[in-house]
């Protein structure tokens, strides 16, 4: 009977091992995914078979041996029963959807774990007591009550977990310990042409001025003597406080000469300061802009359907992000339509121009506008989407630009951002392919621990008849290229067919062309065919995504030398990717409770029970 059960229990194992592998490690769309699949549910059945049939042929004489057989059986077979709610869920079988396919993926592995928990504890209770002179029945069985409650404190955690994650309920229990300014502000004061004072207004030993202080000084040390740092207090200094308008301490006031003056207001209580410091490097960097700079103008090209600055009902994508990123470099946004004069030329004040996701086709005098705006010096910031209603009319401005545009939607079968768990996040494209330009320097240095995500894009890539920069043509850069494996979903199947295109495509462009004067700027262009790369919901949750406009926004306005690093104050939300999605479940899912399973059972082994215990 040893040997037989010795089969089914190599084969039932197998057959799980061999699951395992088709469904979740290779997963859909992989070329062998079927073939184990099939080896382990024929694993499984024959390992059910030969139990079976074990059962059938055990002496009924031999006292408890033939109803824990059955017993063992029974559990088998409930896991396999489990197995078979799985298929169901399975897109090419059923084709279930809505609430009966959610309430079998939340049925099959608690099923699956009610059978193969049991009946694998009473398997390596039954194989302790190898050589004994009786079987203990009732030890097989009190292992089998442990194993159904290892599984139903599993899927009682499982169930807990899915309604911690519908319940979204956030904390924030995070102390912002240590205040560094970002390298962007860094820049800022290094660049700085005038000087500034700055004046903390704290009572002395104040918690919150010894944490503001260094932050400032480090600022003051990056300047070379162009900013400089005074301490006071409000009630100590009131002329002072009275000259600079500041009404109680917890404030820091920024002084140019003896007109411009901008003032932030803390707290001198910790806890209440919290909220202000954790932005306080964003208020900074956006105060010394108006102090050092011009008021400058972003325009907006509006009125064929591109995405609003504030998101709204219609479209929830909007850019305010983008917009916030322009003010704290002292730009502000305006709209530009061919009711502003769009038709004729871009105003002589637009230090960028914003073409956000146009959806229907801009006048052949407005693209002629822009041609002209570009090739005189302007900066042009580019972002087209894959959801356009009709051709743009944009070819002659991208023939400019040595750029040829493919708004076919891109997807990838593994390497995509997984947000919903549905085949759609195949579309949510990410990349670390970013190479060396000025317009992605502090991009480079940050993408290797960081995803730049592109959530429906198309691609792009240099016109294969541009002139070279030596013949007067663009110099035309990728600089962002999405993976091996990439393909142009023409179909809208999400998987990649032979005669769709799978390349290393092109992602974003940088474009610079050559100057119209010996004494003009070159005119400058970021291109890519994703506008949600800068959408609100993105820049709220990618760190990269942050740089990436950062970056670009400082190359196109001729200040590369004054970008750096983004500052992160805020807890990011945590996005996956479809393989650190995996590490992650199956690390906690599996590796953790495998752990502890692993070592109980090694614990019961070991342990050799008194004879009087189970008496």
């Amino acid at each position: 009977m040893s040997r037989w059960s010795t089969l089914s229990l190599s084969a039932l194992g197998a057959g799980h091992a061999l699951l395992f592998l088709g469904e979740r490690l290779l997963g859909e769309g992989h070329p062998w995914r079927l073939a184990a699949s099939g080896l382990g549910a024929a694993a499984v059945l024959f390992g059910l078979g030969v139990r079976a049939w074990a059962w059938t042929r055990a002496p009924r004489q031999r006292g408890e041996a033939r109803p824990l057989l059955g017993v063992m059986l029974g559990a088998w077979g409930v896991s396999a029963a489990g197995l078979l709610l799985y298929a169901a869920t399975l897109p090419d079988l059923l084709a279930l959807t809505g609430d009966a396919l959610t309430a079998l993926r939340v049925a099959w592995p608690i099923v699956w774990l009610a059978g193969a928990a049991p009946a694998l504890f009473m398997e390596l209770s039954w194989r302790s007591m190898e050589g004994a002179e009786r079987l203990e029945g009732r030890r097989v069985m009190a292992s089998g009550r442990a194993g159904l409650v290892v599984a139903l404190a599993t899927a009682w955690l499982g169930a807990l977990n899915y309604v911690g994650a519908a319940w979204d309920v956030h904390a924030d229990l995070r102390t912002v310990k240590d205040l560094q300014p970002s390298g962007a502000t860094l820049e800022l004061a290094r660049a700085m042409p005038r000087p500034v004072e700055v004046t903390l207004f704290f009572p002395p030993a104040n918690e919150v001025g010894e944490r503001v202080r260094p932050y400032f000084q480090a600022l003051a040390d990056a300047s070379g003597g162009q900013l400089t740092l005074t301490s006071a207090d409000q009630e100590a200094d009131p002329a002072l406080a009275e000259t600079l308008a500041v009404r109680r301490n917890g404030a820091v006031v920024l002084t140019q000469g003896e007109d411009l003056r901008e003032q932030i207001t803390l707290s001198t209580e910790e806890r209440q300061a919290e909220t202000y410091l954790k932005k306080l490097d964003q208020d900074v960097h956006r105060r010394l802009a108006r102090l050092t700079r011009g008021e400058r103008v972003a325009y907006f090209v509006s009125g064929h359907g591109e995405r609003r600055r504030k998101a709204d009902k219609s479209d929830p994508r909007g850019l305010s992000g983008l917009e916030e990123l322009l003010k704290q470099n002292n730009i502000r946004a305006k709209n530009l339509s061919a009711a502003d004069g769009l038709t004729s030329a871009v105003p002589d004040n637009a230090a960028l121009v914003v073409l956000a996701a146009p959806r229907t086709p801009l006048l052949d005098a407005e693209v002629s506008a822009l041609q002209r705006y570009v090739t005189q010096g302007g900066s042009l910031l580019l972002l087209l989407d894959p959801d356009v209603e009709r051709p743009l009319n944009l070819d002659p401005l991208l023939a400019e630009l040595g750029v040829q545009v493919d708004l076919t939607r891109l997807a990838h079968e593994t390497r995509f951002v997984v947000l919903t768990g549905a085949p759609a996040d195949r579309n949510i494209l990410y990349s670390r392919r970013v190479s060396r330009h000025p317009a992605t320097a502090n991009l480079a240095a940050l993408i290797s621990e960081n995803n730049l995500i592109f959530p429906v894009t198309g691609a792009l890539e240099k016109r294969a008849d541009v002139k070279p920069p030596s013949a007067g043509g663009p110099d035309v850069q990728i600089t962002v290229r999405a993976d091996a494996g990439t393909f142009a979903d023409a179909n809208r199947d999400l998987q990649a067919n032979p005669d769709e295109r799978q390349a290393e495509l092109g992602l974003v462009a940088a474009v610079e062309l050559p100057p119209h004067a010996p004494d003009a700027k070159p005119g400058r262009a970021i291109v890519t065919a994703d506008a949600d790369i800068v959408s609100d919901v993105i820049l709220a949750n990618s760190l990269a995504n942050q740089q990436w406009a950062t970056d670009s926004l400082f190359w196109l306005g001729h200040e590369e030398g004054a970008a750096g690093a983004v500052a992160a104050p805020e807890d990011a939300k945590i996005v996956h990717t479809r393989d650190e999605d995996r590490l992650w479940f199956y690390g906690t899912v599996l590796g953790v409770p495998l752990l502890v399973l692993g070592a109980g059972i090694a614990v019961r082994l070991a342990r050799r029970r008194n004879p009087r215990e189970d008496a």
